[in-house]
């Protein structure tokens, strides 16, 4: 839980990333901690209560439209293609 309110943090100040590169990799960092978070059985309202933007609401509630695995292979596979889906919308949206 320590990790997700610091990774939230992190997204809280996203806007103010100079860089898009930059941007970009938190938002694949915290699309990451999300899902992992969901993946170890944090509740959607406790990650709820700690999101305090629009992009950050989105990823969390896009995570648990998301089944939790049961293995470790699969949650790293859940893990690894979520934090990717949002890397590549945020790489598309800065290249625009």
């Amino acid at each position: 839980m320590k990790k997700l309110i610091v990774s939230l943090m992190l997204a809280s100040s996203l806007a103010a990333a100079d860089e898009k590169q930059d941007y970009c990799v938190s938002v694949e960092k915290l699309a990451s901690t999300v899902m992992t978070n969901r993946q170890a059985g944090v509740s959607l309202s406790a990650m709820m209560e700690l999101a305090d933007t629009e992009l950050i609401k989105s990823i969390v509630l896009g995570a648990y439209d998301t089944g939790r695995y049961g293995t470790d292979e699969y949650k790293e596979r859940a893990i690894t293609k979520y934090k990717n889906y949002w890397a590549t919308i945020c790489y598309k949206e800065m290249s625009k």
